[in-house]
């Protein structure tokens, strides 16, 4: 039982963490900017400079794990695989995400762990929030029906 007027976790607790668990991010993701803010006339016209690859923010420090595969029928009545995936980045890589199949995407950029990720896109579908976050948890989703054989 804590003493009367002192504090179980001290103020600042998780900021003074977050170095820490950065430390252990070993992939680089790119945040690209959502498909619907790409900026136009004229973009993508030059190579290097596809539309929807407009990074928001670059090279941010990642840690990737697998959830979950599952196969969904699109109203084409084509099968849909995908990937479900945990991406932990900074607590503070950007101040507000867009989530869905509009918001913002990741795209990995390096992997140490597994390079085949490399180069992968990913759309977050949603951000896990805590009290004490040492990192941002991104719920993230890969379409593997068009990169099957990557």
């Amino acid at each position: 039982m804590p003493l009367t007027n002192t504090s179980v976790i001290p103020d600042a607790w998780s900021q003074a963490h977050q170095p820490v668990a950065e430390s252990a991010m070993r992939s680089r993701v790119d945040i690209l900017v959502p498909l619907d803010q790409v900026p136009s006339p004229g973009w993508g016209e030059d190579p290097g400079d596809p539309v929807g690859d407009a990074v928001a923010a670059g090279g941010v420090h990642a840690r990737i794990r697998s959830l979950s595969t599952g196969n969904t029928l699109a109203p084409s009545g084509q099968s849909n695989d995908t990937a479900d995936y945990l991406i932990q980045t900074p607590a503070n890589a950007l101040p507000s995400l867009l989530v869905g199949e509009n918001g913002h995407r990741l795209r990995v950029t390096i992997n140490p762990g597994s390079p085949a990720l490399e180069g992968r896109l990913f759309t977050i579908m949603g951000i896990q929030h805590s009290t004490e976050a040492f990192a941002r948890d991104l719920i993230c989703r890969e379409h593997v029906t068009q990169t099957q054989g990557t």
